[in-house]
Parts: structure tokens; C-alpha cells; sequence
């Protein structure tokens, strides 16, 4: 099933004229209220209720964000979309907008737009992600954006300045490339995944309580002296412990 959605109109097997919301039904089942909200000037995507939850979720969505479109609200929270075509224009990707409810999200794969400037906070949560691509640039994440997904190969660009709270925690992250240029990697970044080695640029200033905890395979983490981070003498460590740390100057 794929959704088309317009400024003045929706598309759904056939076409509902809208003014301020348009009902989508699913068989005939009403399931989804979704509407264009215009805050401040800016058209932004939103879902403003949800009617018969279980049998609208029998069918995934792949969504097509209409041009025009700069900004997604909480538009998604708990329903099952498969696939998302972004246009040329989002920016900004709200708190919970595409986060999983009483089940999973079912999205595998996610290729961010370089138009993005914010992911806000759980945006992605509670999901099924495997692969997610990462444009090279400085994002302005929310703590939590991407938690509890099934990410298991990541790159981040040294264009990013700051990994988020727990933005990556409990996926299933075995291969992490951290790139030259990051600086601060915040409190439970990378908390609860499946690392064997780490290796964190001399550019990281600082990482955060927890950021790569509960990560029971990690055994070596190279690094440079000049990072701090807690060894859980005075708060939650950074790394697991009998991780062996080998400084690389």
C-alpha cells in the first residue's frame, strides 16, 4: 500500500479531497488521520489520530513526502511504514515522527537526504533499521534517535561534531567506523552492541558515561590520550569491563 501525500490532497487507491485532515482507509477501514498542519509558515506532515490501530496495521505504508515539505511533526508514531522516498526539501525530522509503538517499526533500510539538518529526539526508535546511511554533514540529532534498531555496519562522517544520548544504543552494531572530526560522543551512544575492536580519532575530546556499555564482545579499544572518558570510579564507566585500552600516541 503506498501513501501520496499532497498539501490539499491524499492519495490512496483513490483520491480524498482534504481541507484540514482526510481520513485514509485501508479496505474501507477507517485507520489514519493524517493532516497538513501549517506551523509558523512551515507545511509540516502530521498524524493527528489513530482510529482502529490493529486493522489499519495489517497493511505497510510506503510513504512519499510531497514536495513542499520541510518539516515532519510526530507523524508516524506506531504505524508500520515499509519504505520512505524523501523530496529534495526536509530538513527536519521530529521527536517519535517514524518510532515503533506496540510493535516494532518494519523500515530495513533508511538513506537520510544531505538536505537534513535535525533528526529530533526517538525519531526512528523501537525499529527494524539494518542499514542506515548517513549523509556527510554536521546533523543536529536527538538523544535516542535511532535506539533499539538492527543496525549492524555504521560510518560516521567527520562532518558529525556530536554522537547524541544513547543515539545508536541497542542495535546490533559489530562494525563502526568513527571518522576524523567527531569530538564529543555523548553518554550511552553505543550502549548495548555487538563491537569486537573500536578504534575512536584523535579528534574525540571527550565520551560520554555508558557511550559504548554493555558491548560484551569488545576487547580492544585503540584510542588517543588525550580523550576523556569515566573508567567507573566516579560514574558509570565508558567501556565494558577487562576492555583492554591501547592509546595510539
Amino acid at each position: 500500500m503506498t501513501i501520496f501525500l499532497k498539501t490539499q490532497v491524499a492519495f490512496l487507491l483513490l483520491t480524498l479531497s482534504v481541507t484540514s485532515f482526510s481520513q485514509v482507509k485501508n479496505h474501507g477501514t477507517e485507520c489514519l488521520i493524517v493532516e497538513m498542519a501549517n506551523w509558523d509558515g512551515v507545511p509540516q506532515l502530521t498524524i493527528t489520530d489513530t482510529l482502529k490501530p490493529d486493522s489499519f496495521c495489517k497493511g505497510p505504508l510506503d510513504l512519499v513526502i510531497p514536495s513542499g515539505v520541510t518539516h515532519i511533526a510526530r507523524a508516524f508514531f506506531g504505524v508500520p511504514v515499509r519504505s520512505i522516498k524523501f523530496n529534495k526539501e526536509i530538513r527536519v525530522i521530529g521527536g517519535e515522527s517514524f518510532r515503533g509503538f506496540d510493535r516494532r517499526q518494519i523500515l530495513k533500510e533508511l538513506n537520510l537526504p544531505n538536505t537534513i539538518e535535525k533528526v529530533s529526539h526517538n525519531a526512528f526508535g523501537s525499529g527494524s533499521i539494518r542499514k542506515l546511511t548517513l549523509p556527510a554533514k554536521n546533523i543536529q540529532f536527538g538523544s535516542w534517535a535511532f535506539w533499539s534498531n538492527r543496525i549492524e555496519d555504521l560510518k560516521i562522517s567527520g562532518k558529525q561534531k556530536i554522537i547524541s544520548v544513547g543515539l545508536f544504543s541497542e542495535n546490533k552494531i559489530s562494525k563502526l567506523e568513527l571518522q576524523e572530526g567527531i569530538q564529543i560522543i555523548e553518554e550511552d551512544a553505543f550502549a548495548y552492541n555487538e563491537l569486537k575492536t573500536l578504534r575512536i580519532p584523535r579528534s574525540v575530546k571527550s565520551i560520554g558515561p555508558g557511550a559504548f556499555a554493555e558491548n560484551n564482545k569488545l576487547k580492544y579499544v585503540y584510542m588517543y590520550s588525550g580523550t576523556k572518558f569515566f573508567d567507573g570510579t566516579t560514574d558509570d564507566p565508558t567501556f565494558p569491563e577487562n576492555v583492554k585500552i591501547v592509546f595510539l600516541d
